[in-house]
């Protein structure tokens, strides 16, 4: 009887607390993903403004951010930027890798603008390196 009357109670304690962990958990992972676009917008602000370092150390924290937390967007998102830096510092080879993988991750999740800036960015790259063909079949796919 002693047994069963804790085992209730256990029980109810976690029904009781429960959901307050569970509802902290989620609002502290909202919270982040918050805090992380932010930062994936500041990033892209900065790569707009021509500072690619400072945009560069944003994107690789948010995507080691987005790994850790298997956050799709994050992910897709930073490998977009880190693509699009590497794009502009002229290594085109190590641009269309990352640019490659950013398309995979937002294809799966179908942000078809952040798919079309990628598919432009290896449209670009493979032009850079003198590969026309290829970046033809890039560039109608991007439109």
């Amino acid at each position: 009887m002693q047994r069963k009357r804790a085992t209730i109670f256990y029980l109810l304690l976690i029904w009781w607390i429960a959901p307050t962990i569970i509802s902290t958990s989620a609002n502290g992972f909202i919270s982040d993903t918050s805090k992380l676009k932010a930062i994936l917008k500041k990033a892209e602000i900065k790569l707009d403004s021509n500072k690619t370092q400072e945009s560069l150390q944003l994107s690789k924290a948010a995507l080691k951010f987005s790994t850790r937390n298997n956050y799709t967007y994050g992910i897709g998102k930073s490998l977009l930027l880190i693509g699009r830096i590497q794009l502009e510092n002229g290594k085109s080879d190590s641009s269309i890798s990352s640019l490659k993988k950013a398309l995979s991750h937002l294809r799966s999740i179908n942000k078809e603008l952040e798919v079309g800036v990628a598919l432009n960015g290896i449209g670009k790259a493979f032009g850079d390196i003198g590969n026309q063909d290829s970046a033809e079949v890039y560039y109608n796919k991007a439109l």
